[in-house]
């Protein structure tokens, strides 16, 4: 073996070790939070990182229970499934229109896009002037429509990389055979970009389960908060309850984990082919 055969062996090794110390020290916050929601607060107290003595899953079902955690998931999966639905139907017809106009409309797409750089938070007052004009304060409409605009500026820049790169062939000779805009688009365009549609969906759906700025203002109810608020009133209630804490925590946060298991393949070729 050569010595340049020992250091391309030597960068790959480097490079595994980082990418796996990374990883660890990314993950330590999350397996503390799943240990410690299966432990006692005096175990928790006594040894912060220690392995629970008793496998407490009961501390799960009483946290689901006392932080009426299953209406607020409802919330959190209706509001974050409209937000997606309307960020997908909506931006992906904009972004064809945008990488098939004249020159690719590249001065639209950049006077689109300023809600890449817009703050939310500068928006939250009219916001909320508007909403209550609309009368839709407290409902789930006052959550999926700010959601949808500001999840459209992202969307749109994902799916027309992906439309300007994708070959033209397949819709000239959909034009061939008769097709009409629209359905060249539904039928031919669209299907063919599924790749950028998981990262849209993916990148999405993570925002809008997360989000908290918004709901915190524009919702009082439990007919319409979602987790992260009740979360906060839960937390408020047990501050000192550290176990039913990271369980309800651990109950917020495993659906997104499972649900990235799922697609982290098509989000990585997804995000790949539309901005590659």
């Amino acid at each position: 073996m050569n010595a340049a055969q020992l250091r391309s062996r030597g960068g790959r090794a480097a490079l595994l070790l980082a990418v796996v110390g990374i990883s660890a020290l990314m993950a330590a916050p999350l397996v503390w939070m799943l240990l410690g929601s299966l432990r006692t607060d005096a175990e928790i107290l006594r040894a912060p990182c220690a392995w629970p003595e008793a496998w407490r899953w009961e501390q799960w079902g009483e946290a689901w229970r006392e932080g009426n955690l299953g209406r607020y998931s409802w919330n959190s999966l209706g509001i974050t499934a409209l937000t997606v639905a309307g960020t997908v139907l909506l931006g992906a017809p904009a972004a064809y229109g945008l990488a098939r106009g004249a020159g690719g409309s590249p001065r639209l797409l950049a006077l689109y896009l300023i809600g890449l750089v817009a703050p939310a938070q500068a928006a939250a007052v009219p916001t909320f002037l508007l909403l209550r004009t609309l009368r839709l304060l407290d409902t789930w409409g006052a959550l999926v429509l700010p959601y949808v605009a500001w999840s459209l500026p992202l969307a749109v820049f994902v799916f027309y990389g992906f439309f300007r790169g994708q070959s033209r062939e397949p819709e000239e000779a959909a034009r061939l055979d008769g097709c009409g805009s629209g359905a060249l688009f539904w039928r031919v365009a669209f299907p063919l970009a599924a790749p950028a549609t998981g990262v849209v969906v993916v990148m999405t759906a993570l925002a809008t389960w997360n989000e908290f700025l918004f709901a915190l203002l524009f919702v009082h109810s439990d007919g319409a908060k979602t987790l992260p608020l009740g979360l906060l009133a839960f937390s408020s209630a047990h501050s000192t309850d550290y176990g039913l804490t990271f369980a309800a925590l651990s109950l917020m946060s495993l659906p997104l984990l499972v649900g990235y298991a799922f697609v982290q393949r098509t989000l990585v070729d997804g995000a790949a082919g539309a901005l590659g």
